[in-house]
């Protein structure tokens, strides 16, 4: 089981739209708080997608090097491989389409070799 609680992680709550629930939208983050420095790896929220109910993530890593970006439900179980390619320091933005998803908080988890980053998103239909 995956641990989680990096003190990178950031939160964003949208509904099954994808609409960021206004109450948050100020504390959403302007910057990249999901960069953890002593991994060289990004990984952060940037926007909602409203054409395809999604959420829009942010990765990167300071040197070129293969990644993969995983969705973990709230209990730590693996529920979707994300994305997986190749990270390199430019910013790569991917939409997760939460379709089959329930309510509920979901972690990111960016990794690379033995580095991981995380961050987690609260998810309501």
């Amino acid at each position: 089981t995956p641990t989680f609680g990096s003190a990178w992680e950031n939160l964003a709550l949208f509904d099954e739209t994808g609409e960021v629930l206004p109450a948050l939208e100020a504390f959403l983050p302007a910057t990249s708080v999901g960069v953890a420095v002593t991994t060289g790896l990004s990984l952060r929220y940037v926007s909602r997608d409203t054409t395809v109910g999604g959420v829009v993530l942010s990765l990167a890593a300071a040197a070129p090097r293969h990644g993969i970006l995983q969705v973990y439900d709230a209990r730590g179980r693996l529920m979707q491989d994300v994305w997986e390619g190749r990270l390199v320091p430019e910013a790569r933005e991917i939409t997760w389409r939460p379709e089959q998803f329930t309510s509920g908080t979901y972690l990111f988890r960016l990794a690379s070799g033995g580095d991981s980053v995380s961050t987690k998103v609260l998810y309501m239909r």
